[in-house]
């Protein structure tokens, strides 16, 4: 399973729509209330073993977009952890003045066993 479907498959649960660094939606259709974005931010070969990478890092920002903050938003860290990534750090992000979104961005790595 590639990293992009492992992430996709640890948020569907959460029952927000989620994209690939951004969401995808008819030019018509508003940006939901609440929405999930992810990206992976770097791939690092972590260990090698007879000059063969064995052991694949990935850091992966998860992006939460809400319109009335996150005290009642699913929980995404919960969802993460439990599909293998570990938390990082997480920091706010600006509000999009033009969607009318707050911005909760999170960092997750994953370790990938290459053999």
């Amino acid at each position: 399973m590639t990293i992009w479907a492992r992430v996709k498959a640890a948020l569907s649960g959460l029952g927000l729509p989620v994209g690939n660094i951004r969401l995808f939606l008819a030019s018509d259709n508003p940006l939901p209330e609440r929405y999930l974005t992810y990206q992976v931010i770097v791939a690092v070969p972590e260990n090698h073993v007879d000059d063969k990478e064995v052991i694949r890092s990935y850091l992966v920002q998860i992006n939460a977009w809400s319109k009335d903050g996150f005290e009642r938003f699913p929980d995404v860290e919960g969802a993460m952890r439990e599909a293998g990534f570990y938390y990082q750090t997480s920091r706010d992000m600006a509000f999009e003045e033009k969607t009318g979104h707050y911005g909760q961005s999170m960092d997750f790595r994953y370790y990938e066993n290459k053999e």
